[in-house]
């Protein structure tokens, strides 16, 4: 049986529209389109000022049942909300705040934290070099009451995961709660202390607060065994007096 050329005429075009809508449904499910995460791990209330070390692009389905932001203008100029971002997470939109909250004053390198003051403490400058925006430190104290080796020099550990805020005409700024401050004050009167911080951060364990750890490992119980035989210290030999010789 022979169709008709109308009959062959519709059937041509039900062809053609079946194929559109198919092509234009393949088309629907695989576009793309560009939108952002974060490149790193940023803390709350950070100023994104360029998207470079910021964010990364990445491409996403354009017919998605997510939110994401396709354009960088909405994202950089604006702040970190008050929970910090990780890295390779889709930038949202509930992530970003435009400004900081009222009353809460930023240092060049963290916002200092609600019930906290901004307080300089006294460590070596060559440290300051080391840390990075918002580290977490700790503030060690070491105890050299004679200024020579001897075994009751020790190290003693005053506060742990201390927020950095930056250095300031070369003074280290941190931010310190009052009770904090009055045992630095405390600390600083000891005779023959110095100051010294390590970079701590969350994922670390929590020590017991003044936890006092001998200065040289050779005057603690096994240490040496731990650490590896302790660097000898060599004594100097006395000085014999000789009596001058007499004038001929």
């Amino acid at each position: 049986m022979r169709l008709s050329s109308s009959t062959r005429s519709l059937v041509a075009i039900l062809g053609v529209i079946f194929l559109a809508v198919f092509g234009w449904m393949y088309l629907q499910a695989n576009q793309t389109e560009v939108a952002y995460v974060f490149d790193r791990d940023i803390p709350a209330f950070e100023f994104i000022g360029s998207a470079e070390g910021n964010l990364r692009a990445v491409t996403v389905p354009a017919n998605r049942d997510f939110e994401v932001i396709t354009d960088p203008r909405e994202i950089v100029g604006k702040y970190i909300g008050p929970i910090g971002v990780t890295s390779d997470t889709l930038v949202q939109s509930t992530q970003l705040v435009d400004e900081l909250p009222s009353g809460q004053r930023r240092f060049p390198e963290a916002l200092l934290p609600v019930g906290k003051r901004a307080y300089v403490v006294e460590i070596p400058k060559s440290l300051t070099g080391i840390f990075n925006e918002s580290d977490y430190i700790d503030l060690i104290a070491v105890v050299n009451e004679d200024g020579l080796v001897s075994p009751d020099d020790r190290a003693v550990l005053l506060f742990q995961k201390v927020r950095t805020l930056g250095v300031i005409n070369d003074k280290f700024v941190v931010a310190f709660s009052i009770e904090q401050i009055a045992a630095y004050e405390g600390w600083k009167m000891v005779p023959g202390v110095t100051f010294t911080a390590a970079i701590s951060q969350d994922a670390n364990g929590d020590f017991p607060p003044l936890f006092q750890l001998p200065l040289y490992i050779e005057e603690g119980d096994g240490l040496a065994d731990i650490y590896g035989a302790p660097t000898p210290t060599p004594i100097p030999d006395p000085v014999e007096e000789t009596e001058p010789e007499p004038e001929s």
